[in-house]
């Protein structure tokens, strides 16, 4: 046992030769550079998972170039999406509320129609399993930030011109 102890206290008071300081400098190098790529890493996905424009631009890849506003009431409920397909030019308005009997008429909705370039009013008509109403001022809209936007206040039309004109 004695004999161990001496030959592990040899070990650590020998100086040590440049081979193994230059080895020694690597492998600690080697650990902070492996420790660094699992940090950004990790915040990389962290952020990726929590970027609302990481996940508009998922879903306008997903749908092949549309930009689907979905258009909710202030409890949460879907009422109506409203599509821009910028490369066709058109637009158009898709029920969303749960199926049903009940015809529900959202009125005063507002869109951009994109071959004239125009804001335009229009209402639609939904068959819904209850009764749901559509009040611009209360409504909730998930989108494209710049869609939004324009839902809120139509003089900010950035949006279309910077896709209409590409």
């Amino acid at each position: 046992m004695n004999f161990i102890n001496n030959n592990f206290i040899d070990i650590f008071s020998k100086g040590w030769t440049l081979y193994e300081f230059l080895l020694n400098i690597l492998f600690i190098s080697l650990l902070i550079i492996i420790g660094s790529i699992i940090y950004w890493d990790t915040i990389n996905r962290k952020i990726s998972n929590k970027s609302r424009c990481k996940k508009q631009r998922d879903i306008y890849d997903k749908n092949n170039g549309v930009y689907i506003l979905n258009v909710k009431n202030k409890i949460g409920n879907n009422l109506f999406n409203i599509k821009y397909d910028f490369e066709k030019k058109i637009q158009g308005i898709d029920c969303t509320c749960n199926k049903g009997n009940i015809n529900c008429k959202f009125e005063d909705i507002n869109y951009r129609n994109l071959k004239r370039n125009e804001d335009i009013k229009t209402e639609k008509v939904c068959s819904c399993d209850n009764v749901y109403t559509y009040d611009k001022d209360n409504a909730i809209y998930e989108g494209s930030p710049e869609l939004i936007r324009y839902m809120i206040n139509k003089k900010n039309i950035i949006f279309y011109n910077k896709n209409y004109f590409k």
